[in-house]
């Protein structure tokens, strides 16, 4: 996705790249699959947006394309959130993380 926005002096492109999150999407829903193969529990359903809360966003330093346009490319991902629920999947915890999640205070 890229658009143009134009600042008080100056016009910017800015780009997001999703394909990181597409992939960790597509790799969680492989193993959720793997792991829960006559479908996944609907408390799991229920909750697994907020177990996945964070995005993380990354930019580099804005570049001066070649039409003289600066650009301004953001990276989107899944953070810290889509790690935990990924290794308890893996371990076999999910519904463990699921249940702390829940009595969590935080």
């Amino acid at each position: 996705m890229q658009e143009q926005i134009k600042t008080d002096n100056e016009l910017f492109s800015l780009a997001f790249d999703t394909s990181e999150a597409a992939r960790q999407a597509a790799e969680l829903s492989e193993t959720l699959g793997h792991v829960f193969p006559d479908g996944i529990p609907h408390e799991l359903i229920e909750n697994l947006p907020r177990l996945l809360l964070d995005i993380v966003l990354s930019h580099r330093s804005p570049a001066l394309g070649a039409n003289g346009i600066r650009e301004r490319f953001i990276t989107l991902r899944f953070g810290d959130g889509f790690e935990h629920v990924m290794a308890a999947l893996r371990a076999g915890k999910i519904l463990d993380l699921l249940h702390a999640a829940n009595n969590s205070t935080v």
